[in-house]
């Protein structure tokens, strides 16, 4: 189906307004509020966070041939999607100049 997808303009159009859409509509309020209160830092791309979930999900169905169960949402939201939102990446004074060596 992800073969057919990538080639058919109509059937990709199709899982997405049937899939994806209603997904990122729910989602993508839940990452806006969580800015909002200051759980998620505001230069955070939330709309890339909020495509994660059910990206992840469709391919644990074309992977393994079931919908994940229901501890699944949970595991993603726990696991990768709040540790990618909320990581504050490490500085490094001396980067560029360790890069410029190599």
């Amino acid at each position: 189906m992800v073969t057919a997808a990538a080639r058919d303009d109509q059937l990709r159009q199709v899982l997405r307004e049937r899939l994806l859409d209603p997904q990122l509509a729910r989602i993508t309020p839940v990452f806006d509020r969580a800015v909002a209160r200051g759980e998620i830092p505001r230069d955070r791309d939330v709309d890339l966070l909020a495509f994660l979930f059910p990206s992840l999900a469709l391919h644990h169905l074309l992977t393994v041939g079931t919908m994940p169960e229901a501890g699944f949402a949970r595991r993603i939201m726990e696991d990768v999607i709040l540790p990618l939102a909320t990581h504050r990446p490490a500085t490094c004074p001396n980067a560029d100049a360790s890069l410029a060596g190599s």
